[in-house]
């Protein structure tokens, strides 16, 4: 007759004729299940010798069905491994066992009488807290982990180890010792050590091999000073030095600190970084596995306060292909409505620097070279058409790019566009147009902007090359007097670029002005598209934009006139198709009016004179 031992519906039996099972093991489950059951923890069964869950509804079912399922799967004979659902528990995973120094001052036979530690069957240790916190990132592969809450489960004693077969067992004397609780303070200082490996462990490995006896100390003095001069925090420092330590068994851990804490207390200058570890790194590595070790190093981040006439003295001059409009590197935004010719232009302005001759027939080009156009807008067939229309001849020196999956945003393309940079010196890069040649970008958020800005501010500078980038204005223009505010998107693209050229139609004629100028003075010019016998001639003429401008001057002087004469509020639209002016100069003549209080809006797009003193008398 089965001997029956009852644990929430969980039985112990003999097992049937046929079925090997190892009862000794079994009674040892059961036994553990008991003081976990006791203790209201949830068990849930695990598959033989895995950290695979039976069940993958797992986190939902409740304990007593969870038990079910264990008892069926012991009824069947099988050998199972069991885990704890951390239910308001959060257990510190290491899987490394030499970091145990980094989170904790006293040895795991010390901790185990303050709280839960288990010695897992990979060698690491699971520390249990009361309580849940967030895991999210708090992760470190081959290091530690954070794991906490109903959704996740640790393995604990008796199980076996999946890849070493031995068995999980308890350094805490479960009779005696609860699991304690932990502050938030001491978590938060967990969570921080957890992020910091995270960031550097490609760093803290390598530095963990080369970390030899007879070298060690000279090494953990530069290290302390990169990482002073990179402007990482103490604690920082601290996690990262622990763990080199401990990974590298370097039993003068209190040695590295005092240095590290010596080297924060230092003056910057008084610091000795990066060549001291170089040269201590060289005496037995050799120069090429230095240089591959450099790589995991933080950046340096070092603020220097200079006198003035150094920084002018060592400043790079701004050099020019063509002078006020295009530098020899940085960023230029050329802008223009749909139609009005700016892919027209911006060919005749690749013909130009590749082959030298003046743009617009009157400006020289004062550095000549290679200009590549990336292209995510028009198809090839488009640039015969328009080839054949400026009588371009030669074409030597313009290389095309059209490319339909080619995005600014896109770290793999940024990487291909380098290394078309490194293998050929291209003078200009035209980007046709930005709006097409960014993905995951919202173009109107200012941080997404900057973002990609920034690296091709970079990609210019270290390649010394200029990037002009093609872009659209908005469809309905904003009423505003400023004309950089009509541009598409945020307004960090201007901000950001060096240079932002405005091609505008008015009436008959074209313009080309600066509306943003870092470098040098604004100009203007009026812009011919000229068609002849022998194609179609850009040419231009060097002008005060206030003709220009008074253009809405104008339009506001016939807009009050409209007014007086007809006695009444008119709409904008009226206004718009009664004046000879384009629409666009017509919406800026009523914004300037209402600024200027000229004009007054008496209802929605209704604009009138605004009321004279007399006609209240």
């Amino acid at each position: 007759m089965a001997r029956v031992v009852s644990i929430f519906g969980l039985s112990r039996r003999k097992p049937r004729p046929g079925v090997k099972i190892r009862m000794e093991q079994n009674d040892q489950l059961l036994n553990f299940l008991q003081k976990y059951i006791d203790r209201g923890l949830t068990v849930i069964p695990l598959r033989p010798r895995s950290k695979s869950a039976f069940t993958d509804d797992w986190p939902r079912l409740p304990r007593e069905e969870l038990l079910k399922i264990m008892n069926e799967c012991l009824t069947r004979g099988e050998e199972i491994n069991i885990g704890i659902r951390l239910d308001n528990l959060t257990v510190l995973d290491l899987e490394r066992p030499e970091l145990w120094n980094l989170f904790f001052s006293e040895p795991p036979e010390t901790i185990a009488r303050y709280t839960w530690v288990c010695r897992t069957g990979g060698g690491g240790y699971h520390v249990y807290f009361r309580g849940e916190t967030e895991t999210q990132g708090f992760k470190v592969n081959e290091f530690v982990e954070l794991r906490s809450s109903q959704k996740q489960y640790v393995v604990c004693p008796p199980s076996l180890h999946p890849d070493t077969g031995n068995r999980y067992e308890w350094l805490t004397n479960l009779e005696e010792v609860k699991i304690a609780e932990v502050s938030p303070d001491a978590l938060a200082r967990v969570q921080q050590k957890i992020l910091t490996l995270k960031k550097y462990k490609p760093l803290i490995e390598k530095m963990a091999e080369v970390w030899r006896p007879e070298h060690r100390h000279n090494i953990s003095l530069a290290l302390a000073g990169i990482l002073r001069k990179c402007n990482l925090s103490l604690e920082e420092g601290e996690t990262i030095l622990k763990a080199i330590v401990c990974l590298a068994h370097d039993e003068e851990i209190g040695d590295r600190l005092r240095a590290l804490s010596d080297s924060f207390m230092k003056p910057l200058s008084e610091i000795v970084a990066w060549s001291k570890l170089k040269e201590e790194l060289a005496s037995f590595l050799g120069p090429d596995k230095v240089e591959e070790l450099f790589k995991f190093l933080p950046k340096k981040f070092h603020i220097e306060v200079r006198p003035l006439s150094e920084v002018v003295a060592e400043a790079r001059p701004i050099d020019w292909i063509i002078k006020n409009l295009f530098p020899k590197y940085g960023l230029v935004i050329l802008a223009g409505k749909a139609g009005v010719g700016k892919s027209f232009l911006s060919l005749h302005l690749a013909h130009c620097v590749a082959s030298g001759e003046s743009f617009l027939g009157i400006l020289p080009i004062l550095a000549s070279g290679k200009v590549l156009i990336i292209d995510n807008e028009n198809y090839p067939g488009i640039y015969r058409q328009r080839v054949e229309a400026l009588k371009m001849n030669p074409l030597d020196g313009i290389d095309v790019a059209v490319m339909e999956n080619f995005f600014l945003d896109r770290e793999k393309c940024l990487k291909w566009l380098e290394g078309v940079l490194e293998e050929n010196r291209y003078r200009l890069i035209i980007f046709d147009a930005w709006t097409n040649l960014v993905s995951k970008t919202d173009e109107n958020k200012a941080t997404d902007v900057s973002h990609v800005l920034s690296r091709l501010r970079k990609i210019s500078y270290d390649h010394e090359c200029c990037l002009v980038l093609i872009h659209h204005l908005r469809k309905n223009l904003p009423f505003a007097v400023e004309a950089k505010d009509e541009l598409r998107g945020s307004s960090v693209l201007v901000n950001e670029a060096d240079i932002v050229l405005l091609l505008q139609a008015f009436r008959d004629s074209k313009f080309l002005r600066t509306i943003k100028q870092r470098y040098g003075e604004e100009q203007a010019f009026e812009v011919v598209f000229e068609k002849t016998d022998g194609g179609l001639a850009i040419k231009g003429r060097q002008i005060i934009f206030e003709e220009a401008q008074n253009e809405v001057a104008k339009a506001l002087e016939a807009i009050i006139e409209y007014l007086e004469v007809k006695g009444n509020p008119a709409t904008r639209r009226e206004l718009i198709e009664a004046l000879p002016f384009p629409e666009a100069t017509i919406k800026r003549g009523i914004e300037l009016g209402v600024n200027l209080g000229r004009l007054v809006r008496t209802g929605r797009g209704i604009y009138a004179l605004p009321a004279k003193l007399e006609q209240f008398a």
